[in-house]
């Protein structure tokens, strides 16, 4: 039975050491480690969050170093926060969604074997719970008039899931959040407490499965106070990220769920500073998994 492993990472603003004027994503040491990393890593499929400044020329050149010769990269992006998707597999652009995100969906078909892989893949929106779950509605509208296969809708989607609800509980999140303004109106509904509506949404209402608590085929049931948390990181740099929440995310709808192998954050000394998001490391199989 083959195996597909696929990462997403979200690598901090395009992976520069800085925002000054002559630093690019050709020449900075922080963006080689990441592409070091991705190389040892032998993923099958990444896709990518916060490629400022980049473009096809850079993703295909850097998409190299890690074995990956179909690439493309979303440079119209409503920010400078652009999406992009590398893979061994060939790539076929479906659709670039603007219209009411914050930064932009990307939907890509990856041909593996005789089946096809649809990929959504977006960056949501970093400032309000409720602008979010209108993002989710957009994507789950659009996914409903494709056809039915091999789904999954990653990416940093800037939002906390209630599966995880009794660990926020615990840390007293909430409080924290209403400390500051921008935190309250990124995580907590307008009733102050903590927002769940979108992994809510995408679960309930969009059919799909959050693949983190998949193993093997089957839903699993964890340690309710334990956080598999993607921020912060060692290298800590957004205020945002005042405590450890999971932000990142694979979804799939119930034909990946059953060949899903695994699907984790991966928290190493390797990754531990190379942004500041951990990256989401996902396993899948050619077969339901029996």
């Amino acid at each position: 039975m083959q195996e597909v492993k696929l990462i997403n990472f979200n690598i901090y603003e395009g992976g520069l050491d800085s925002e000054e004027p002559d630093v690019h994503p050709t020449n900075t040491g922080r963006l080689d480690a990441i592409c070091q990393w991705l190389q040892s890593q032998a993923p099958d499929i990444v896709t990518l969050n916060e490629l400022n400044h980049w473009d096809s020329t850079i993703l295909s050149k850097r998409a190299a170093t890690w074995g990956h010769t179909h690439s493309f990269v979303m440079e119209d992006t409503n920010r400078d926060y652009r999406i992009g998707v590398t893979s061994k597999y060939s790539l076929q652009i479906v659709e670039k969604m603007h219209e009411g995100f914050w930064h932009g969906a990307l939907i890509v078909r990856v041909a593996i074997g005789d089946e096809d892989l649809n990929i959504v893949l977006t960056h949501m929106n970093p400032t309000s719970a409720q602008a979010r779950v209108q993002e989710a509605v957009r994507i789950c509208e659009k996914v409903s008039e494709q056809p039915d296969g091999l789904w999954i809708l990653l990416g940093d989607l800037n939002s906390l899931s209630p599966d995880d609800r009794a660990f926020y509980e615990q840390q007293k999140v909430a409080n924290v959040f209403r400390e500051n303004t921008k935190l309250t109106k990124k995580f907590l509904d307008e009733d102050g407490s903590v927002a769940y509506g979108v992994l809510d949404f995408l679960e309930t209402r969009g059919g799909w499965v959050d693949l983190h608590r998949i193993v093997d085929g089957k839903a699993q049931t964890g340690s309710p106070l334990e956080l598999d948390y993607s921020v912060p990181t060692e290298w800590q740099v957004d205020k945002m990220h005042a405590v450890r929440m999971r932000l990142d995310y694979v979804l799939g709808n119930q034909n990946v769920a059953r060949r899903t192998r695994s699907c984790r954050v991966t928290r190493t000394a390797d990754t531990d500073k190379l942004s500041d998001h951990y990256p989401v490391i996902m396993v899948f199989t050619s077969h339901p998994i029996q």
